[in-house]
């Protein structure tokens, strides 16, 4: 650890020490060259060379653009120098942490996800305490309370290692999986997502190949197919989806996650950007995917929505204050039932 530091120091050092050479001397190039040029265009105008005082001026404002070029081009090549030896640490770090370590999940996994004596804790702060809970494959859970309760923290958990033998899929520790197998099982989406630099179609697929029948059903599913007759799936979105409203963005994210056809289903506010039919349309495709399990943290508290979900887990202040189905949870009076007069 000592000698990493050390050398990261030492990383810096130099990349600081050959930054400000290199713009010292891209300067000191610059200046020589405005001067040489000023001094060349006096000489042929004072001795009738064929340049005029108002062609000297014209070379010295076209030179002005090309030093801009040359101070910032050193700039440049320190940082892409720079990237690159940062890209490919980071490439190392990924491998490493992607590496085949502990074990697989058999193939015939069921879908079955099962939580138990689940503490979440950042430094003295306790985020979750003593989580019981059951995600029966196939199942639709919807994880409601309020801001702050736990609830994006306890879908992290779920696909997190560190977690260990807390989170179980089927009889299988998330801490013994390894982190590939865990993410050929798993859609997550959370609540910021992230557009690439790409079209449309890119963005859904990810650059891979799919079935044409799947891409559509994806696009139905996430309520995007209106966008796609509009803009075309060739539409470019731009850097993080600049070129979109946030709806439009969190329903591509959708379609993309949606196309993976994996057996668990992690959706966190998936709908904040949507309006009220759109949202509608997507939760109503979720409800129908029964060969998925669904997890789906939401402050969404329409009957027509909880109503149809096969368990509601409330959280509040890090713990599972009450779960169960929306018609027992509202006869029992409790949390859920409050949420839902006061929200």
């Amino acid at each position: 650890m000592v000698r990493s530091s050390k050398e990261l120091r030492e990383s810096r050092r130099k990349r600081l020490f050959y930054s400000v050479f290199i713009e010292s001397l891209g300067s000191e190039a610059s200046a020589l060259a405005q001067l040489g040029v000023l001094l060349t265009g006096c000489w042929m105008a004072l001795t009738g060379s064929g340049i005029t005082g108002g062609t000297l001026v014209i070379f010295l404002n076209l030179m002005g653009s090309v030093v801009t070029f040359v101070s910032i081009f050193p700039d440049y090549i320190a940082g892409r120098k720079s990237a690159s030896a940062l890209m490919e640490r980071l490439a190392e770090r990924l491998a490493k942490d992607m590496q085949d370590e502990g074990k697989a999940v058999p193939e015939d996994f069921r879908g079955n996800i099962t939580i138990h004596h689940l503490c979440v804790k950042t430094d003295d702060h306790e985020i979750l305490h003593d989580v019981n809970v059951q995600f029966p494959a196939g199942s639709c859970t919807a994880i409601v309370g309020p801001s702050g309760s736990g609830k994006s923290t306890l879908l992290k958990a779920i696909i997190s290692r560190q977690s260990k033998d807390a989170v179980l899929y089927d009889e299988t520790p998330v801490g013994d999986m390894n982190m590939e197998r865990i993410c050929c099982l798993v859609s997550q989406l959370d609540q910021n997502v992230f557009i690439f630099r790409g079209t449309i179609h890119d963005n859904i697929t990810l650059w891979k190949h799919f079935e044409e029948k799947d891409i559509r059903n994806a696009e139905r599913e996430s309520d995007l197919s209106d966008v796609i007759i509009e803009k075309s799936e060739s539409y470019l979105c731009g850097l993080n989806g600049v070129n979109l409203p946030g709806g439009e963005k969190q329903r591509i994210a959708l379609a993309r996650c949606l196309l993976q056809k994996k057996p668990i289903l992690l959706l966190d506010e998936v709908v904040s950007a949507l309006d009220e039919r759109s949202a509608n349309v997507v939760y109503g495709q979720i409800l129908q995917k029964k060969d998925v399990t669904r997890i789906i943290v939401t402050h969404n508290l329409s009957s027509s929505f909880l109503s149809q979900c096969d368990n509601i887990i409330v959280m509040h202040q890090g713990r599972v204050e009450e779960s169960g189905t929306y018609e027992a949870l509202m006869q029992k009076e409790g949390m859920l039932y409050r949420l839902v007069h006061t929200g």
